[in-house]
């Protein structure tokens, strides 16, 4: 494009407010919690048959250290929690 990564990641940043790696994480974390607030029907372990938090996140200890970001709890603190937001923001 003639155009270095610097200045593209500087007017992405101008432009989104946060850099394109922060953005798609944010986008990957919004759509595993928007599923397992929702419905409850995320699993966590690898299983052929059902939608688990490997289509997502690489390893375990990425996706908890992302739900600790956005978060600021454990997976299972958080779930462990009576937290309705989840459930109330997503509501169908």
């Amino acid at each position: 494009t003639g155009y270095s990564s610097r200045w593209l990641h500087e007017k992405f940043i101008e432009k989104v407010g946060v850099s394109a790696k922060n953005l798609s994480s944010i986008i990957r974390f919004n759509q595993v919690y928007e599923r397992w607030t929702s419905r409850r029907g995320l699993d966590f372990l690898k299983d052929d048959k059902k939608e688990n938090i490997y289509d997502y996140f690489y390893d375990q200890a990425h996706f908890i250290k992302d739900f600790r970001r956005f978060t600021g709890f454990s997976p299972l603190k958080f779930a462990k929690s009576e937290n309705e937001f989840g459930r109330i923001f997503y509501k169908d």
